[in-house]
């Protein structure tokens, strides 16, 4: 590996808390997470943390995370609208942080083989999708309190 791959890796460590093979864990990790998209997260779920009945008559429903990605602080699985959703967290310190933080996860993602596929304006958030894959869709996004990784696929009646 060149000197600028191991500075880069070396501020990925140190953004997302990862340990030195944390490329490899995070890809792995991720892998396992985006195969249990076909089930609806269902290797992925842990916990019932809450039902939600919402005015507008629509259900929430939130699980905890058996697997969350390194460094993350927050995690859960959530159905909403026939879709359910993988969301990992990070905070940082400032909004700065979580612009560097989000820069890193975008680095490691390219790593895991995921493709680029849009980005916002405002270049806040990211649009990623798994090649061969159609019924998922992944952004990354940040703004000034957290960077969140979302997971989304769709077509699940209420659990």
């Amino acid at each position: 590996m060149s000197s600028g791959g191991c500075k880069v890796i070396g501020v990925i460590v140190f953004l997302i808390g990862l340990s030195s093979a944390g490329q490899a864990d995070f890809c792995e990790d991720l892998e396992i997470i985006l195969d249990s998209a076909q089930d609806g997260f269902g290797e992925v779920r842990g916990e019932l943390i809450s039902r939600h009945l919402d005015p507008l008559s629509d259900t929430r429903v939130i699980w905890q995370c058996t697997l969350a990605l390194t460094g993350a602080k927050t995690c859960e699985v959530e159905w909403r609208r026939y879709s359910y959703s993988y969301n990992t967290f990070w905070h940082k310190q400032s909004e700065e942080a979580n612009a560097e933080a989000f820069a890193a996860l975008a680095e490691l993602l390219d790593g895991c083989g995921l493709i680029r596929k849009q980005a916002s304006k405002s270049g806040r958030s990211l649009w990623v999708v798994v090649e061969d894959e159609t019924n998922l869709d992944i952004v990354l996004a940040h703004n000034d309190r957290r960077v969140r990784l979302s997971c989304t696929t769709s077509g699940f009646p209420n659990p």
